[in-house]
């Protein structure tokens, strides 16, 4: 069991705050056309919205436990007919012949990858299954590194 199979239970409850990043996602999403990609779909915090707004989208996560959390969302939601959630590793996931016009790995969930071969081999792999002209939006967390001194004691 992954730690994020662990966490799933909570995921929610500690990122119920946060959504200023679901209307710029649905936004772009809705101007790209077609269909859209997340890389760490996690519970469908974002997806749902998506799927919501008359987007068709899939989702990759590694977390089984986040994904029935998202499909339990979509079926509740009326939406599971409009997403595909597909349980694979971020640096190897293929989601086969489809090429989407717009993909996004939002929370900063590329971060959780702290070796950079293992970023890019996400990066690629997002890549692989954008159209050309496609756009891919990473939404990363910039640490205060003043703060993390000042609480590191250093």
């Amino acid at each position: 069991m992954s730690e994020f199979d662990r966490f799933a239970r909570f995921y929610d409850a500690d990122y119920r705050f946060y959504d200023e990043d679901i209307d710029l996602v649905v936004e772009l999403a809705q101007q790209a056309g077609g269909d859209a990609l997340e890389l760490g779909c996690g519970t469908g915090r974002v997806l749902v919205p998506v799927a919501a707004a008359g987007g068709r989208v899939t989702g990759v996560d590694a977390s089984p436990a986040l994904l029935d959390i998202a499909r339990r969302k979509l079926e509740t939601t009326g939406l599971a007919a409009r997403a595909d959630l597909v349980e694979q590793d971020l640096r190897t996931f293929d989601v086969g012949a489809a090429r989407f016009r717009f993909a996004f790995c939002v929370s900063n969930t590329l971060m959780h990858l702290t070796n950079p071969a293992d970023q890019m081999r996400v990066l690629r792999r997002a890549h692989h299954h954008l159209q050309p002209g496609g756009t891919l939006l990473l939404a990363l967390f910039n640490p205060d590194v003043p703060r993390l001194v000042e609480v590191a004691g250093t």
